[in-house]
């Protein structure tokens, strides 16, 4: 484990800043899920959230995303439904970091963005990491291709602790990246 580490950090070099680029479009629940997981458990110090609502139809969610902005959090309101690309497109211009691509309705655990960081930097060929996750086809653990329901009694960080202890620490190349959570370098 700890060698894994260190190799990553040494190639890594300097922490580098990552812009949290979240599309929306309604799901208000899931965004305010989203965004308190993001709170939880990212250094909004270091990192940056970038969140852009793409001509949401639901009136309450451009209210709630802008209560969010702060020194390190943007939001953007598109005068036109830009479509999942348009928007997300929108997000990385104005980012002058590495990115993640993440949906409103994902929960984020501990360290999340370092994690991340650590897989894309360990060999200079990475150019996109996708990360493991309960319920994301391809990226599924522990049955592979399907919904994981938690097992009772366990929270998503809970979870996600027993999951990365069980881990063999490898980083697998898969063919596609998945897009409900997506770092680009």
């Amino acid at each position: 484990k700890e060698q894994s580490k260190v190799k990553s950090e040494g190639i890594m070099g300097e922490k580098r800043t990552v812009d949290i680029i979240i599309p929306v479009y309604n799901a208000l629940d899931d965004l305010k899920i989203c965004v308190e997981s993001i709170k939880t458990n990212t250094d909004l110090t270091k990192h940056n959230l970038i969140i852009l609502n793409d001509k949401s139809t639901d009136p309450e969610v451009w209210p709630y995303m802008q209560s969010l902005r702060g020194d390190n959090i943007r939001v953007f309101n598109n005068e036109k439904n830009l479509g999942f690309s348009g928007n997300i497109n929108k997000g990385i211009v104005v980012s002058n970091n590495d990115v993640i691509l993440l949906n409103s309705d994902t929960i984020v655990t501990k360290e999340w963005v370092e994690k991340m960081a650590s897989c894309a930097y360990s060999d200079p060929a990475i150019g996109t990491v996708t990360p493991m996750s309960n319920n994301a086809t391809l990226c599924s653990v522990p049955k592979f291709c399907e919904e994981n329901k938690l097992p009772k009694g366990f929270t998503v960080e809970r979870y996600a602790k027993l999951i990365e202890e069980c881990s063999l620490e490898q980083y697998p190349s898969i063919p596609v990246a998945h897009g409900f959570c997506m770092y680009i370098k």
